[in-house]
């Protein structure tokens, strides 16, 4: 196993938490981005498996952690294996990604990877952060990995989201994410555009790759255009992985 190959193991073993369900095991995925890079020039041997990554909800359970069904049941083995369909569009959804990043170089895309950990990590320390700012200030909240969870009512909701507000003002700022990073970002946001499309979701027309980049990321979400009550179910069915 080289170097890359190893840093990409790792990635994938060390996003295994913030994963759901698994319609493909590392194994898998290595050996697709070797077939990758053998048959297609310009596509580096970890395109496959980072893209898979930060835009299909993927783990391997052959790195140690037991892969997830939906809903976060443990997969034992020799028990329900992840259904066809979604295997089908998971493949289809990672490769649509490939296509858009299938040109950076295999530096640029351990970068990224390094990029995603460090601000995944930043992102469960602020939710702690957050969920004590929002407990000091009288609301009862549960703090998840990425963020807080409240369960209240429409009566309550807007001093809420006042309390929010301030406590999120209250926290330093994440550092931006680079150029190269924000490139595998828009090639993940493009797949689940694809995928909400094909699903008859009818979001906006995403932006170019230009102008997300110039926006830092915010210019532009997979989800942007629909309602807000069809907007969760859109993301559950075509999630992205990169932020």
């Amino acid at each position: 196993m080289n170097d890359i190959e190893g840093t990409v193991r790792a990635g994938l073993h060390d996003m295994a938490d913030d994963v759901g369900w698994s319609p493909l095991d590392a194994g898998e995925v290595v050996s697709r981005h070797r077939r990758a890079r053998r048959a297609r020039a310009g596509v580096v041997a970890v395109v496959a498996a980072v893209v898979t990554v930060v835009s299909v909800p993927t783990v391997a359970g052959s790195l140690g952690a037991a892969p997830t069904r939906p809903g976060g049941d443990v997969a034992t083995p020799g028990g329900p294996v992840p259904d066809a369909t979604a295997q089908r569009e998971a493949t289809a959804q990672r490769d649509e990604a490939v296509e858009v990043v299938g040109d950076l170089t295999e530096a640029e895309m351990v970068q990224a990877l390094a990029e995603f950990a460090a601000d995944r990590d930043r992102q469960r320390a602020d939710a702690v952060v957050l969920g004590e700012c929002l407990t000091a200030a009288g609301w009862q909240v549960t703090v998840h990995r990425n963020g807080v969870e409240w369960q209240g009512t429409a009566l309550s909701s807007a001093a809420y989201e006042a309390s929010m507000t301030t406590c999120r003002a209250a926290q330093p700022a994440r550092p931006p994410l680079s150029e190269v990073a924000l490139r595998v970002v828009y090639a993940d946001y493009l797949a689940a555009h694809t995928c909400m499309v094909a699903k008859g979701f009818a979001p906006a027309e995403p932006l170019d790759e230009a102008a997300f980049i110039a926006s830092g990321g915010a210019g532009w979400y997979p989800e942007t255009g629909i309602p807000e009550e069809r907007a969760a179910a859109a993301s559950r069915q075509c999630p992205t992985r990169a932020r």
